[in-house]
């Protein structure tokens, strides 16, 4: 694999959601278990099946209660 056919993965926080809401095309509310809740654009982040990934950079910047642990993808 050549230097400009790598991959780069990117970092994202695992935050399990008890209510997941798409509130336009491009954004969905997503409401954490302890209550904390925001809106989050649907072009960032990537669904699993109970939980959602979001960007480390973005988790930062949310009020979503998410793991510490970091996914590559």
């Amino acid at each position: 694999m050549r230097e400009d056919e790598k991959m780069t993965k990117k970092p994202f926080l695992k935050a399990k959601y008890r209510e997941l809401k798409q509130i336009s095309e491009k954004a969905v509310v997503v409401k954490s278990y302890d209550g904390q809740e925001d809106v989050l654009p649907v072009s960032q982040i990537k669904e699993g099946l109970d939980c959602v990934y979001i960007p480390t950079w973005l988790a930062e910047k949310k009020n979503v209660q998410c793991s510490q642990k970091k996914y590559w993808m």
